[in-house]
């Protein structure tokens, strides 16, 4: 927002940008925990659980980063911008106002 640009176009700026390195990130952990998630060997019953929870959280959180923070962003900036034009809206009406009926 430094650069000057408005709300949906840093979004749309930051979002390809960011995409490959979140991406990638992600998969490859999430490809290496695969194999023990889908492990059958002795002793995998313990990290079995421990894989599928990492494979679920770090795919969750990378959807959250994704979408769901942007979006919020985006609300609430618009809200941001709704409630100041509404502000300026009424101190403009207010200082407009007749200053009386015998002035």
């Amino acid at each position: 927002m430094n650069r000057g640009l408005n709300c949906m176009d840093a979004l749309t700026t930051a979002g390809p940008r960011r995409l490959r390195p979140i991406l990638m990130t992600t998969l490859t952990t999430v490809l290496g925990m695969l194999p023990m998630a889908l492990s059958t060997s002795e002793g995998s019953e313990m990290m079995h659980g421990l894989s599928i929870s990492v494979i679920f959280g770090l795919s969750l959180s990378t959807l959250v980063t994704l979408i769901f923070i942007p979006v919020l962003y985006m609300w609430m900036n618009e809200r941001k911008r709704r409630r100041n034009a509404k502000k300026m809206a009424k101190q403009i009406a207010g200082n407009s106002k007749p200053s009386g009926i015998g002035a």
